[in-house]
């Protein structure tokens, strides 16, 4: 299984030090009160809407799981969209491993 995440909207740059970051947790609890990153995948300033990356799921993880999305920078805004397949991450157009 693989979990791709697709930027839909455009990254702002405006100050220059804006960062996307994007975890796959898993936890045991919930409300993930002590998740761990079992994926991560980074998108940059530079990245044209579409891009998509990808992270492979791992066999093992706890009870729960989501993404998390780690914003840093004066103003970092954008847009993504995910979701999980099962075609090998080659077969996934313009996708980065």
């Amino acid at each position: 299984m693989w979990v791709v995440i697709q930027l839909t909207t455009a990254l702002d740059g405006t100050t220059g030090d804006e960062t996307y970051k994007v975890d796959l947790q898993t936890d045991s609890v919930e409300g993930f009160t002590s998740p761990t990153v079992i994926g991560s995948v980074n998108f940059t300033r530079g990245d044209p809407v579409g891009t998509r990356k990808v992270i492979g799921f791992p066999i093992t993880n706890e009870e729960f799981l989501r993404l998390n999305y780690v914003l840093g920078g004066t103003t970092p805004i954008g847009g993504f969209s995910a979701w999980l397949t099962d075609q090998e991450s080659s077969q996934i157009g313009r996708a980065h491993v």
